[in-house]
C-alpha cells in the first residue's frame, strides 16, 4: 500500500462443504509516526479456494492500486 508499512493474514476456512480462503492486510492510518490519534484500516478479500489462483492477484492489484492522500484543514 505504497510507502506505508502494513500487515497481511491469511487463513483458509469451510462453509458447509466449500473452502475458502480469506486474507487481511491492515495498515495504521495516519502514520504510525503521527502525532494524531491511531486507527487500522482494514482490507479484506474471500475467494472460494478452487478459484484462488484466478481471485488472489486480481485481489492483490487491487489492493496495490489504493492510495493514500494527505487531507489538511
Amino acid at each position: 500500500m505504497g510507502d506505508k508499512k502494513a500487515f497481511e493474514l491469511a487463513y483458509q476456512e469451510k462453509q458447509g462443504k466449500r473452502g475458502f480462503i480469506q486474507k487481511v492486510i491492515g495498515i495504521l492510518y495516519p502514520d504510525p509516526d503521527a502525532d494524531e490519534s491511531k486507527s487500522v484500516l482494514a482490507v479484506v478479500s474471500k475467494t472460494r479456494d478452487k478459484y484462488s489462483d484466478e481471485m488472489i492477484p486480481l485481489a492483490q492489484t487491487m489492493i496495490d492500486s489504493f492510495r493514500f492522500t494527505e487531507n489538511r484543514k
